[in-house]
């Protein structure tokens, strides 16, 4: 997927007659959801809202097929992390594409070895689609991740 300039100085993700891609939004604070909401939607995509496990769950049995990239907070409500989420989706879709964010570090939160996508907060409107764009443009996970594949050749 490539990002098209456009004249006020972002980019379009999506082509204009091309299937928009779905994201999974999974984000507590109603702010932050309008705002990520609206920034993709601009960019093209067909956005999912879950404000718990319990509702991106829902949604996800409902839209799988519909939904290309999931963005999530790592901590949500319900007693559940996004990577917890994320588990439970990626037993339906092993390369699933995710992009986590957090205020807290990615070490704080054990992503700093997982080679997932982070976008620390607070974070701008630039990294948030920059953050997009390198989650979708990456190659697929394979069955190891970066992490595993160190300690295995370790």
């Amino acid at each position: 997927m490539n990002a098209y300039n456009q004249p006020n100085g972002m980019t379009q993700l999506v082509p204009t007659g091309e299937r928009r891609p779905g994201l999974l939004l999974v984000e507590d604070d109603a702010h932050l959801m309008e705002l990520n909401r609206h920034v993709f939607q601009q960019e093209g995509f067909r956005v999912f809202e879950a404000t718990s496990e319990q509702s991106a769950l829902w949604l996800w049995q409902r839209h799988q097929r519909e939904i290309d990239v999931v963005f999530t907070d790592v901590m949500i409500p319900d007693r559940s992390t996004g990577v917890d989420l994320v588990k439970k989706l990626r037993q339906q879709r092993p390369n699933l594409r995710v992009i986590y964010t957090s205020g807290f570090s990615p070490e704080l939160v054990g992503l700093e070895e997982t080679g997932e996508s982070f976008i620390q907060k607070p974070y701008s409107l630039r990294q948030l689609i920059d953050g997009v764009v390198e989650a979708l443009e990456a190659p697929l996970q394979t069955a190891l991740t970066r992490a595993e594949l160190a300690r295995s050749l370790a």
